[in-house]
């Protein structure tokens, strides 16, 4: 429990009882709308938030973190951790490991880090980016974006919609998207394959070349 001091100097009279309230109240509005940071140890800790948005940080070890309600950030740290958001808007990171990283309710932005992570967005519109490593990434439902850079590896689309998602190359600087399209190849009865610039990779689940257009890219 905070103690709230409301030191009487501050009035010239007599303090008025309607001013301290006003005052207390002031300050127990200022003390509830900033925002909590909760930090982990370099061992395995297991932290949960409120339905407040915290700042929960896992530091080093294999870490079970979860905002629950709130505009949380969570970041694992370093680690192989299990990452969640829950409600809210929430930014999940996975930090340096093989992380499982979930946005779950809201729109959120989920970022496995470096390793090789499996990165789940959830009901809202979300910002999907698996990071260094080979990566599986699911975007849930929503219209959803996801987002490779230079040096992201050999990742997975499992759940690609093309009437609602998008896949955001602008970090590569690609500009034709006639070429980009042409790019996409077939690598079994149900999947295909993007080579990107400097051998990273991306392979759509349960989606074939004839299936994507103009529309399910973003380009610089």
């Amino acid at each position: 429990m905070d103690r709230i001091t409301i030191p009487l100097h501050a009035f010239e009279e007599a303090p008025d009882i309607a001013a301290l309230v006003a005052a207390a109240d002031a300050e127990m509005a200022e003390l509830m709308a900033a925002t909590v940071t909760i930090t982990g140890s370099a061992g395995d800790d297991r932290i949960e938030g409120s339905s407040e948005s915290e700042h929960i940080l896992g530091l080093e070890g294999d870490d079970r973190l979860r905002g629950r309600g709130g505009n949380d950030t969570v970041d694992g740290g370093a680690g192989d951790d299990r990452v969640r958001g829950d409600g809210g808007s929430d930014l999940v990171l996975g930090g340096d490991g093989n992380d499982r990283v979930e946005g779950k309710g809201g729109n959120d932005t989920v970022d496995g880090g470096a390793g090789n992570d499996r990165v789940k967005g959830g009901d809202g519109d979300d910002i999907v980016m698996g990071g260094a490593g080979d990566d599986h990434v699911w975007g849930n439902r929503g219209a959803d974006r996801f987002v490779f850079t230079p040096g992201t590896g050999r990742d997975k689309i499992h759940d690609f919609d093309h009437a609602e998602d998008v896949v955001d190359l602008t970090a590569y600087g690609l500009t034709d998207i006639d070429a980009v399209l042409a790019a996409i190849v077939q690598v079994n009865a149900h999947d295909s394959a993007l080579a990107l610039p400097g051998g990273d990779r991306l392979v759509f689940d349960n989606a074939l070349p004839g299936d994507f257009s103009a529309d399910d890219f973003i380009l610089a």
